[in-house]
Parts: structure tokens; C-alpha cells; sequence
């Protein structure tokens, strides 16, 4: 991943932000990572100063110097721990605000990757430390042109797949033969690796109570049988081969029985996806009326939704989080209940929106869509979406 110094610097520009100060040991910083000024063996602290103005500088061991690659930037070295603290505090100078990976109170904790010792040593410059969590993303989480058409031939794989796979539970019951969370979850990664997709961890598959669990996974040794009956959750996400390819993610529920689907499961759906499509009007409101837009202010409108149809209890995690080359991006999340994101919903950053039920012991309902902001306005990219709870027998 490379960094276009002149965008950056642009865009510090029109920030509080003198620098930003990129800081690494060991790989502890994955924000910071890609940027490593030396290739090969790195195992000390390193440390790059992009300036609003000028060249950028790094900060590298003496014994690492011989693997520096960073032609960008002007190199300096240290070796014991003093040269760093004299080395560090001289890079800083003319500094007073620095951009580090970073959250106050780790608000943020997806961008909270410097530890506090580094940060002390910083303050005892004389910098001040704030947040790079909107650079992060302007930076490292919007798609490009070839990265949203990879997201959307995913979405679409993913959307076909979710339908074969209610299909194929649903024949299995019909005629009597077993089927388990588990072989529909196995079906799910055989599908994956014929169709040349990259997947992080393995799909959830839950029926009835399990669905109740939103992070439940199916393993040979424990998982249910798919009865008639049952309500039948997926929640499926993996992307196309490549460095840069942009995953999708799902989740899509129905009802392994004949109609009518019961009242129950109706209700619950219908709160739960008046919640998804409310966020969904939320931004457009926002962005008609040309206010910005936080991630923490779409979760209340969504949250919302739930909470006044009584089952705010029930509803328990976030509404949607960033999606990129991780199915879980560097991006504003969705959220105001397991962190307030601050994060500008900002054109070329994509998110999912996806709330949730789940009455324990009974059943969850999730419905899950990608969202891909544009100029003009956010996009649904997983198309078509579930709009009613389908009865799977006939």
C-alpha cells in the first residue's frame, strides 16, 4: 500500500494537523505497517513524520539502516534509547500538532494502535497528540473505481449463493434427509473455494436458538439439525482474489416451513428490516440537506426503530461497521453503542447496515446489506435485498 505524499499533505492541510506521525514496533501498528520506511528484517521502532509542508522524515534504527527503502523521505537513525528520545524530539521540531493512530479514551479502539508509553515520549516533545482516525480513512478505507466493481461482483456472488443455500436446506428437509448447521456451512466454503473467493473465517449458519446468538459458528462437534419449523439465519462475506479486492458481507434469515410464516417471526422481521431501510433514509435526508453525516448519529436512527417497537433490550451490538479489503475495515463504523464513532460517513467509504433480534431461546433476526457512499448519494451494493421473510416448503 503506497501513500501519495503530496494527497496527504493536501489534505493536512486543511486540518488542525501539522503531521502526521507514523509509528511502528513489530507490526503493532497494522494501520501503520505498509508504511514501514525499510524492508526485510524490521524488529525496532521506527517513526515517519509526514509534514504539512516539506520532505517527510524517518526515524530508523542504526542497525536497520542498511534495509531503508524509503526514497520519499529523508532518513536519520538512532541506536540507544536517549539518541531515539534526542532524535525524535529534533524531527518534532517546528511541530505542535501530530496525527497518531490514536483515540481519546479509545473511543475508537479499531484506530487505538500506538501504545501510551509512545505517546508520552511524543508529548514530551512538546507535540500534542490527536486522533488520525479521519485520515485513516480517507487514506486507507475508500474504494477505488476497481475496488467497488470487485465488491460488487462479490455482492452479487454472495446474494446467489444465499438463495442456492435456503434452496438447498430446504430440499434436504423435504425429503426427509439430515441436515445440519454444519454441512450448510461446509457447503457455504465449498461454494467459496469454486468460485475462487477469499474468506476470512467460516459463515454462520444457526437455526432457532443459535440464530439468537449473533456471533454463533457451527462446528463438527456442536451444531443443530435443520428441522421444519425452524427460523434459518446466514450470514455469509468473502471477496475475490487480488491484493486490493473489497469484500461483501450478508446476512439473510427465512423460515424452514410452509406458509403462513408464524406471526411471531413476522413481527420480529418487520422491525428489523423498518430499522435497516430507516438508515438508509437517514443518510439520503442528511445528505439532500447537505449536513454532514456521523457514524454514531445513523445507529441512533436506526436504533431508534427497535428500541420504540419495545425490543431495544434485544438488540445488541452495532448497527453496521466499515467493509474493505477486511470484511471489517478501517472505516467509520456504524455505531453508538459499543463506541460512539465520530468518523464522517465520507463518498468512497462502505459500511453495512445491519440490525438485529434476538429473543434467547427462540430466535435472532439480522438483516444485513453493504452501503457504498458516493458523491451523490449511498448505495445499496447488495441488490437484491431481503425484503420478506420467505417460507422455504412448499
Amino acid at each position: 500500500m503506497k501513500l501519495n505524499i503530496n494527497e496527504v499533505q493536501k489534505y493536512l492541510a486543511a486540518t488542525e494537523f501539522d503531521g502526521w506521525l507514523l509509528y511502528d514496533f513489530q507490526g503493532l501498528n497494522t494501520i501503520a505497517e505498509p508504511y514501514c520506511p525499510c524492508s526485510g528484517i524490521v524488529s525496532r521502532r521506527w517513526f515517519v513524520l509526514i509534514p504539512k509542508q516539506g520532505r517527510p522524515v524517518a526515524l530508523v534504527h542504526a542497525i536497520e539502516e542498511s534495509s531503508y527503502s524509503a526514497d520519499w523521505a529523508e532518513k536519520r537513525t538512532y541506536s540507544g534509547w536517549k539518541s531515539l528520545e534526542d532524535e525524535l524530539k529534533r524531527m518534532l521540531e517546528g511541530i505542535s500538532v501530530v496525527a497518531m493512530e490514536y483515540s481519546p479514551g479509545n473511543a475508537i479502539p479499531y484506530v487505538s494502535r500506538v501504545d501510551g508509553g509512545t505517546i508520552e515520549m511524543v508529548r514530551a516533545a512538546g507535540v500534542e497528540v490527536r486522533s488520525s482516525a479521519n485520515l485513516i480513512q480517507h487514506f486507507q478505507a475508500r474504494w477505488t473505481k476497481d475496488g467497488l466493481a470487485s465488491h460488487r461482483a462479490a455482492a452479487e456472488f454472495l446474494t446467489l449463493l444465499a438463495s442456492d443455500m435456503f434452496e438447498y436446506a430446504a430440499a434436504a428437509v423435504s425429503s426427509g434427509q439430515e441436515i445440519t448447521e454444519y454441512a450448510v456451512q461446509q457447503e457455504i466454503l465449498r461454494r467459496f473455494e469454486s468460485a475462487g473467493m477469499v474468506y476470512e473465517h467460516a459463515p454462520i449458519v444457526a437455526v432457532g436458538p443459535n440464530a439468537a446468538k449473533p456471533h454463533y459458528e457451527p462446528t463438527a462437534e456442536a451444531h443443530l439439525p435443520i428441522k421444519q419449523g425452524d427460523l434459518l439465519l446466514l450470514d455469509i462475506f468473502c471477496r475475490q482474489r487480488g491484493e486490493e479486492t473489497i469484500s461483501a458481507d450478508i446476512t439473510w434469515t427465512a423460515y424452514v416451513g410452509p406458509r403462513p410464516v408464524p406471526t411471531r417471526m413476522l413481527e420480529i422481521f418487520s422491525i428489523v428490516t423498518a430499522a435497516r431501510d430507516r438508515g438508509v433514509e437517514f443518510i439520503n435526508e442528511r445528505i439532500s440537506s447537505g449536513q454532514p453525516i456521523h457514524g454514531w448519529e445513523v445507529d441512533d436512527a436506526v436504533r431508534a426503530v427497535i428500541r420504540d417497537a419495545g425490543y431495544g433490550e434485544f438488540f445488541t451490538h452495532r448497527t453496521g461497521h466499515s467493509i474493505g479489503v477486511a470484511v471489517h475495515g478501517n472505516g467509520v463504523n456504524i455505531d453508538n453503542f459499543e463506541t460512539k464513532d465520530e468518523r464522517l460517513l465520507e463518498p468512497g467509504l462502505g459500511f453495512t447496515i445491519e440490525p438485529g433480534i434476538y429473543l434467547p431461546g427462540e430466535f435472532g433476526i439480522r438483516s444485513e446489506i453493504d452501503c457504498y457512499m458516493s458523491e451523490s448519494g449511498v448505495e445499496i451494493t447488495t441488490v437484491p435485498f431481503q425484503k420478506e421473510l420467505s417460507a422455504l416448503l412448499a
